[in-house]
């Protein structure tokens, strides 16, 4: 919940354990920035959100198919940040 700057504020400490920094604050919202415009394109969101097992209705929510991709794209930036991955 909340704007942009709590939404990553909160995957942020999810992922890592830790509140981000003021560079990776800046870095995470430089990056929604770009795959907003990068997925206000419908057909690269449609392309993006058509892979994997989940789906997106748009009957399911009010928030927009790039917006769904955009997000989607900034969890998979935290998920492969070397912090949150385990390596054997």
């Amino acid at each position: 919940p909340g704007d942009d700057v709590a939404r990553l504020r909160h995957a942020f400490r999810a992922v890592t354990g830790r509140a981000p920094t003021g560079h990776e604050s800046s870095v995470m919202a430089s990056a929604l920035a770009g795959q907003r415009r990068h997925f206000s394109d419908a057909r690269a969101a449609e392309r993006l959100l058509a892979v994997g097992e989940s789906t997106v209705t748009p009957d399911r929510s009010d928030v927009s198919i790039g917006e769904w991709a955009a997000w989607t794209m900034i969890a998979s930036l935290l998920l492969n940040l070397d912090e949150t991955l385990c390596r054997n």
